[in-house]
């Protein structure tokens, strides 16, 4: 990640430092789910390490989008730890047209602030978004308004610090649960201060919204400074700076999720007993 140049230091730990790497280029795999069989949660850092206690009988899961998924048993779990890409080839068919068609685009999902709430300490929180074309859509962006960023840490008031978020895109089950992945692509973006939205440019992605429509997510990282990143685990959850997810009310249809950290399932977002909520995220849609 560009943006992104730290250095970081696991003196802190006394779990044995592992390194998660491709295995095919052998580059090092940022931001990678660790969970182990005991309930404990961690991610790797920027330049792939990690450190979890795995003792005996306990077993690690090991997941980030664009990978296969692998569990481990603690006794097997090696200083290097391979993960295979998802092979996402498609197949490309070029054809010509005498007449260019001219593209429209079109805004949908919940971008209103009029009506607020928000929520904190929560790891991942994610909208369902209906398809009302009846038809696949090209997606071209998506937009994630949230309250404010609450900027305080393990050791109070922070400064010079950004969230560290990533977009995720899922499929829908049959109970209408958050999913597959769609997009396997690991897209970080940072967030700052100031900030009340961000938008995740996916124009070349080639992602397209499925008829019976998808969920559009943001899942908290951790932070970071000039000096050190510190990821977020279900241990120091509550004690890290969070986004605010912004959710507007009194829609008679509401569709949202989220997750209280990464080891956790996903809750449906009730705000009250007479008001259904939707996270503000909207999506542009290529349209012909």
């Amino acid at each position: 990640m560009a943006s992104l140049c730290l250095m970081v230091s696991f003196k802190a730990y006394s779990q044995k430092q592992h390194h998660v790497v491709d295995s095919w280029d052998k580059k090092p795999i940022e931001f990678v789910s660790i969970i182990s069989s005991n309930g404990k949660g961690i991610y790797s850092d920027e330049n792939g390490f990690f450190s979890i206690s795995c003792v005996g009988s306990d077993s690690l899961f090991i997941s980030r989008v664009g990978y296969e998924a692998i569990r481990i048993h603690c006794e097997s779990v090696k200083d290097t730890i391979l993960m295979k890409p998802i092979n996402n080839l498609k197949e490309v068919i070029i054809k010509t047209r005498k007449n260019k068609q001219k593209t429209k685009t079109e805004w949908i999902g919940f971008l209103d602030y009029k009506s607020k709430g928000y929520l904190t300490n929560i790891n991942q929180v994610a909208l369902f978004i209906t398809n009302h074309f009846n038809e696949p859509k090209k997606v071209n962006y998506i937009k994630f308004n949230f309250s404010k960023i609450r900027f305080s840490g393990p050791t109070g008031r922070m400064k010079n610090v950004e969230i560290i978020v990533r977009l995720r895109i899922y499929g829908v089950d049959k109970k209408g649960f958050p999913s597959n992945d769609i997009l396997n692509d690991n897209i970080i973006a940072n967030l700052r201060e100031k900030q009340k939205s961000i938008i995740f440019n996916i124009e070349n992605k080639d992602i397209e919204m499925p008829v019976n429509g998808f969920f559009i997510a943001v899942e908290f990282i951790g932070y970071a400074n000039e000096e050190k990143y510190i990821g977020s685990d279900n241990s120091n959850f509550n004690k890290l700076l969070q986004f605010a997810p912004v959710f507007s009310k009194g829609h008679s249809f509401a569709n949202s999720w989220y997750k209280k950290n990464h080891t956790s399932d996903w809750k449906k977002l009730i705000s009250n007993q007479s008001s259904q909520s939707n996270f503000n995220f909207g999506v542009e849609v290529q349209i012909n």
